[in-house]
């Protein structure tokens, strides 16, 4: 913003500075709602879905299946055991914490994060 003075009289121009950004400002503007339109209907597909997900595994366990085709997909049912390793759970078992520290400092790694949401 300048500001120019005449007589007593302060008269301020914008100036508008274009960026590279500009050109896309439109189209990404027009491609929003398209987007929000797809992600209900997404939503809603795949709450239909899981209903359907449902129904074949309740089938699967009264019937004592482990595996069944059913519309050219295969479904399982199998038991998996899975222990979670994070810094919390770490950190109640170990005595030393110096291990820890140790382990953050190997196997820590940074990334550029990207992400995008709605302002007000």
């Amino acid at each position: 913003m300048r500001s120019k003075r005449r007589g007593k009289q302060v008269i301020k121009e914008v100036v508008k500075k274009t960026s590279p950004l500009d050109p896309l400002k439109d189209e990404f503007l027009v491609l929003q709602p398209a987007i929000q339109e797809l992600k209900e209907k997404l939503k809603t597909e795949k709450k239909k879905m899981s209903a359907i997900f449902t129904k074949v595994r309740k089938h699967m366990e009264s019937e004592q299946l482990n595996e069944i085709q059913f519309c050219g997909f295969t479904f399982k049912l199998s038991m998996k055991e899975h222990c979670p390793f994070n810094e919390k759970n770490l950190e109640e078992v170990l005595e030393d914490k110096a291990i820890l520290e140790k382990y953050k400092e190997r196997y820590t790694k940074s990334k550029v994060s990207f992400g995008m949401a709605k302002s007000d």
